[in-house]
């Protein structure tokens, strides 16, 4: 199998060209690939695909093996990636995930794809599909009400939860660093705006711990 490893503000993967190849067993592979000490290391396995509906699919698989429908930094990776091996020639690119089909403007410097901006789409507003424990169907803001509430940053290690803290809170609170799993004990942040508090949590990134302090840090996420 050949393969390229890529990253986005290190959120890894193992990217194969399944225009050229076919990879049998994804799930399993990813899993494979995925392991720092035994296999490539990554966050996961990203196929780039042909697609009936766009110009390219991206089919994903987190470290355990399961299928994810989207991340931003890897789709970002697969525009980088379809246009630096000559892919396509277009400046522009859609490609189909299992979230539905997402836009790719590509910056061009010396016949290199250097910057890659992604249309994610609309916001989801139905709480069943966030989800969210409401008694409302739609999620949305009313005037002349103040609002408070939770909001927690779970995932794997080093995806961008503690960059994303940051960028919300608008300080540099959250530890950030090349190195995974740098983040080893819960840490709270608090946003006020004019109608709304919100308390961000950034935890530890879930993983399969091989030692005590890896437990300790799934422990704490939990």
């Amino acid at each position: 199998m050949k393969f390229t490893k890529m990253q986005g503000i290190g959120n890894d993967y193992v990217y194969v060209n399944c225009l050229k190849e076919e990879v049998k067993n994804p799930s399993e592979t990813a899993k494979i690939v995925s392991d720092r000490h035994f296999g490539i290391g990554s966050d996961g396995l990203i196929l780039i695909c042909p697609s009936d509906q766009a110009d390219f699919r991206m089919a994903m698989y987190n470290a355990d093996g399961s299928e994810g429908a989207m991340c931003g930094n890897g789709i970002r990776c697969v525009g980088k990636y379809v246009y630096d091996y000559g892919l396509t020639d277009k400046t522009q690119i859609s490609v189909e995930t299992k979230s539905g089909i997402k836009y790719l403007d590509l910056t061009i410097e010396d016949g290199k794809a250097v910057k890659i901006r992604v249309n994610m789409g609309k916001p989801e507003r139905c709480a069943k599909k966030i989800p969210i424990l409401t008694d409302k169907e739609e999620v949305k803001s009313e005037k002349n009400k103040h609002y408070t509430g939770f909001a927690a940053m779970v995932g794997r290690p080093n995806v961008g939860k503690s960059t994303l803290t940051n960028a919300l809170i608008g300080e540099k609170i959250a530890i950030m660093s090349d190195r995974p799993q740098t983040t080893r004990n819960k840490i709270m942040c608090i946003l006020n705006t004019d109608n709304a508090q919100i308390m961000f949590l950034d935890t530890p990134g879930i993983h399969k711990p091989h030692h005590k302090l890896g437990q300790y840090m799934v422990r704490a996420a939990e």
